[in-house]
C-alpha cells in the first residue's frame, strides 16, 4: 500500500474534494470524515490538489490519512499542468483499486467530474455527488457534462445541500429522482472564556463596544461590499461599533480600498484566514452574511450554533435555517441600505439580540447537527448497489 493508505477493519470509504482550502465543502468534507471514523469506517480522504499548503497540518490534526493526489500545479503551464491532470487521475484511480472502496463521495462539482466516472471503472459500488450551489466562472459546458454524469449509471445518488440548491439542479438538467437533499450539520464547539477575553482584546474592543463579524473568503460571491457599504449610516448614530471580516481571498485590496473611499478604515479590521473562527464568534455580538449566493452557508450554521444574532442575505439555504424575526433577521439580497437597519433594529435592542441568539442555538441543536446529517449520508454511501446501478 502506498504511504498514509489507512488500514483499518470497517468499511473503506473515499471522501474526494477538490482542493484544500480554507471553505465550506472542506471544512463539510472533514467533519463527515471525522464522523464516520469515529462510526467505525476506514476513512481515506483526498484532494485534487493543495492550493494553500495544508496537508502537513490537516494531516497533523485528523487521524485519517489525507492525499494531495497533485491534479494542479498553480503557475505552471499548460503541458505541465495536463502531465499533472494524468498522473493525478493515475494516482486516484491507483488509490481506488488497492482499497476496494465501498463508496465514494464527491465534495464539489470538480471532484464530481472527475471522481465518479474513475470510482465506477474501479468499481466502486457508491458513488454520491454533490451539490453545493452555484460555483463562480463554472463553464456551462461543464455544468451541462455534470448533469449528463449525474444521471447517468456512473453516479448511484446526488446529495443537494438546501431545497433552493435542489431546484437549481433540476434546472441544471439533473432529474429530481437523482436527488437527495441532505442539509449541512454542526455540533456547538466549547470555547474557552479566557480565550474570548485575549481575542476581544487582540481586536481593541471595549465593554462599551459592540462588535460585529462577518466569515467568508474575500470573493465577489461573498458580498463583503455589500457590508461596507451599509456601515457609514450604522457609524454615524454608533460610532463604537467595529467590524471584523475573517477570511483571505483575491479582494483583499479592492475592499481596503472601498473601506478608505466610505472613511470607515478605522472601523474595520479585516483578519485574514482564522483557525479560532469559533472563538471569533463567541466574542461577538452580531454576526453578518452579505452573500449574494450560497449553497448552505457553513458559516451561518455555525454562528447559530454559538448562540449569535444572526443577519443574512435571502440566499440558498437561509430560508431554511432562519424564520424572520424568529431566530434571526433575513434581508434581501444586494441591498445594503436593509443590512445597515438590521444591525441598527439590534444595536437599539440588546433583548431582541439575546432572543435571536438563543432561538438560532435551539434550531441548530435540533435540525441541524452532525449526527443528522451523517447518519443521512451513510444510508446513501452504505446502500447495496449493483455496479450498473
Amino acid at each position: 500500500m502506498p504511504d498514509g493508505i489507512d488500514g483499518g477493519k470497517g468499511p473503506p470509504i473515499l471522501m474526494l474534494g477538490s482542493q484544500m482550502a480554507i471553505g465550506g465543502s472542506q471544512q463539510i468534507l472533514l467533519r463527515q470524515s471525522t464522523w464516520f471514523h469515529q462510526h467505525g469506517y476506514s476513512v481515506t480522504v483526498a484532494f485534487l490538489y493543495d492550493k494553500e499548503n495544508l496537508l502537513g497540518i490537516w494531516r497533523a490534526k485528523y487521524p485519517f490519512p489525507i492525499h494531495d493526489l497533485g491534479f494542479a500545479r498553480p503557475g505552471s503551464g499548460l503541458f505541465a499542468q495536463l502531465g499533472c491532470f494524468l498522473m493525478g487521475w493515475f494516482r486516484l484511480f491507483r488509490l481506488m483499486r488497492l482499497m476496494r472502496f465501498l463508496a465514494i463521495e464527491t465534495f464539489t462539482a470538480h471532484a464530481n467530474l472527475i471522481g465518479l466516472p474513475a470510482a465506477w471503472i474501479a468499481g466502486i459500488p457508491n458513488r454520491v455527488g454533490s451539490h453545493r450551489g452555484k460555483i463562480e466562472r463554472f463553464p456551462h459546458a461543464l455544468q451541462r457534462i455534470n448533469a449528463i454524469l449525474i444521471n447517468s449509471a456512473i453516479t448511484t445518488s446526488l446529495a443537494a445541500v438546501s431545497e433552493r440548491v435542489r431546484q437549481e439542479a433540476i434546472s441544471e438538467g439533473i432529474r429530481p429522482e437523482r436527488i437527495v437533499k441532505i442539509v449541512n450539520g454542526v455540533d456547538r464547539l466549547k470555547v474557552d472564556q479566557v480565550e474570548v477575553v485575549r481575542v476581544r482584546a487582540e481586536l481593541g474592543v471595549r465593554d462599551d463596544n459592540i462588535l460585529l463579524l462577518s466569515v467568508g473568503r474575500l470573493m465577489y460571491q461573498k458580498g463583503h461590499t455589500i457590508l461596507l457599504k451599509a456601515l457609514p449610516a450604522v457609524l454615524s448614530k454608533y460610532p463604537g461599533v467595529l467590524t471584523v471580516i475573517a477570511g483571505g481571498g483575491p479582494l483583499l485590496e479592492d475592499l481596503r480600498a472601498e473601506a478608505d473611499q466610505l472613511s470607515i478604515s478605522r472601523h474595520v479590521q479585516f483578519l485574514g484566514a482564522r483557525d479560532d473562527v469559533p472563538t471569533l464568534m463567541s466574542a461577538a455580538d452580531i454576526f453578518l452574511l452579505p452573500s449574494r449566493f450560497e449553497g448552505m452557508p457553513n458559516s451561518v450554521l455555525e454562528a447559530m450554533g454559538q448562540g449569535l444574532a444572526v443577519i443574512a442575505a435571502d440566499v440558498q439555504g437561509v430560508d431554511e435555517l432562519i424564520r424572520d424575526d424568529q431566530n434571526g433577521i433575513i434581508v434581501p439580497v444586494n441591498d445594503p441600505s436593509a443590512v445597515g437597519h438590521a444591525i441598527l433594529r439590534l444595536l437599539k435592542d440588546p433583548a431582541e439580540r439575546e432572543r435571536l441568539g438563543k432561538a438560532a442555538q435551539a434550531t441548530i441543536e435540533n435540525n441541524y447537527t452532525v449526527d443528522q446529517m451523517c447518519l443521512k449520508y451513510e444510508k446513501l454511501l452504505t446502500a447495496k448497489q449493483g455496479r450498473s446501478s
